[in-house]
């Protein structure tokens, strides 16, 4: 929930709006990865995104840090 996480490759992290847990984050692996949002999730517009902020990193200590802004598009 708070700071950086690794995430395996197959793995999972959950991604949350305050204390609620949204969706589920996975890693397909090659770069790839998925956002599950909960059965009742229900935000589709585009304020308060869901997003996750990512920090990567190569072997000499070298890193780059983002932010990533989900759009979840309402299956209606």
């Amino acid at each position: 929930k708070d700071g950086y996480q690794t995430i395996a490759k197959n793995g999972t992290v959950n991604i949350y709006d305050g204390d609620e847990i949204i969706g589920t984050l996975k890693n397909l692996g090659s770069g790839k990865l998925q956002f599950i949002p909960e059965p009742d999730y229900s935000k589709y517009s585009d304020d308060n995104l869901p997003n996750f902020k990512y920090k990567v990193s190569d072997t000499d200590g070298d890193y780059a840090e983002g932010q990533i802004n989900i759009h979840v598009k309402d299956r209606k």
